[in-house]
């Protein structure tokens, strides 16, 4: 843009992470003449040289020739090669801007007439330091952007290792536990078996935790599959209810279930049931002392619906659009504990078989998750 309409020629040259500046960019008005614009970043600075770029680098300083003539050319001559490309760009006036962030001196931008072109002046300077602040801006942002996704896979990579870790010792803990129950016997079992019993359940607590960091780090390096199979959806949401019924009952949630019948389709029900069990415990953690409504149903010939209403605190409209984002939640950790990542993983599992995920809720008169999905979900590669 700015060899088209200020100038004949721009250079664009970069300070690389060795500390020696590098053309990245060049462009001639006339564009059979690039090569020679791009030659010229290739040569080397050499000392004693006139080179408004190198003085504009060392210095952070614009540096403008409005009229370049016969000597100053020659004081700019750093060689046999620089001076046939001289020939070939012939400038007439020259203007180096530095591209500055933070202090720092990032590249450089050089702009060049030659005859019979318009030379530079003064009001070309303020243009092309201002263009030089718009590209340190995007400069700065891209490598700010290279740096959260730098820290990003970091964090990924560690939630997958660390949760492979504790995955080793629970299961183990696990074991444990079952082999305590069956050696307890007589008084000693009866004293024993609430506190097990209480163990295990914080143990079950913990191992979910270290699951759902799991699934959270295969989603986010696209590790995470689906393997559909055939399943009673109608059942499937029996099955979960069923399980969830102490936590329901700690809750005080009464729980109706309404499914009209079999409700077949072609579901991962791993994942499916993960999903249930999600919309379900969010139930009964936002919902205490409050009853929940389940009901499934079709929608039409090749969709089925999940609905779960609870009648517990509700979500406010402006919490709403972040809700299934990655570790949020719409009410203080302090009073609910977990780590904001069910809902996320439900609607990564639901989206991932081509289903949708919606939320309707009012503060103080609770929230009605549903879930669409078709009947049959043909992806079952990793996403």
């Amino acid at each position: 843009m700015a060899a088209r309409n200020v100038a004949t020629y721009c250079l664009v040259e970069l300070m690389g992470a060795d500390g020696v500046p590098r053309g990245v960019a060049a462009s001639h008005r006339e564009p059979e003449r690039d090569g020679a614009v791009l030659a010229s970043l290739s040569l080397p600075w050499v000392d004693g040289t006139l080179h408004p770029a190198r003085e504009c680098f060392l210095s952070g300083e614009t540096r403008f020739l409005p009229e370049v003539g016969p000597e100053l050319r020659e004081r700019m001559c750093q060689g046999p090669e620089h001076r046939a490309l001289l020939e070939a760009l012939n400038p007439h006036s020259l203007l180096a801007v530095a591209v500055r962030m933070r202090g720092r001196t990032l590249g450089v931008i050089t702009l060049g007439t030659a005859a019979p072109c318009r030379r530079l002046v003064t009001a070309d300077v303020a243009m092309a330091e201002e263009l030089a602040r718009r590209v340190a801006v995007a400069l700065e942002n891209a490598s700010l952007y290279r740096d959260a996704q730098a820290a990003v896979r970091l964090r990924d990579e560690f939630l997958s290792v660390a949760s492979h870790e504790l995955k080793t010792p629970l299961t183990s803990l696990k074991l444990q536990h079952g082999l305590i129950d069956r050696a307890a016997l007589g008084d000693v079992g009866d004293k024993v078996r609430p506190r097990l019993a209480t163990a295990v359940r914080q143990v079950q607590r913990l191992s979910a935790l270290v699951d759902s960091l799991l699934d959270v780090s295969r989603m986010s390096l696209g590790r995470l599959k689906l393997e559909p199979s055939d399943v009673d959806l109608g059942q499937a949401v029996r099955d979960a209810v069923d399980r969830m019924e102490e936590v329901f009952s700690l809750a005080g949630c009464p729980v109706r279930v309404e499914v009209p019948g079999p409700l077949p389709g072609k579901w991962d029900s791993l994942r499916l049931d993960q999903v249930l069990v999600n919309l379900l415990t969010n139930a009964a953690k936002y919902g205490a002392g409050r009853p929940v409504l389940v009901e499934a149903a079709f929608e039409g010939e090749e969709m089925v619906r999940v609905s779960v209403r609870d009648e517990g605190i509700g979500i406010a409209a402006e919490d709403l659009p972040r809700l299934f984002g990655r570790f949020e939640r719409a009410v203080s950790d302090r009073h609910y504990g977990g780590l904001g990542l069910g809902l996320y993983i439900s609607r990564q599992i639901v989206d991932a078989m081509g289903g949708r995920i919606e939320v309707e809720s009012r503060p103080g008169l609770g929230s009605i998750f549903t879930v669409r999905l078709p009947r049959s979900t043909a992806q079952c590669a990793p996403w």
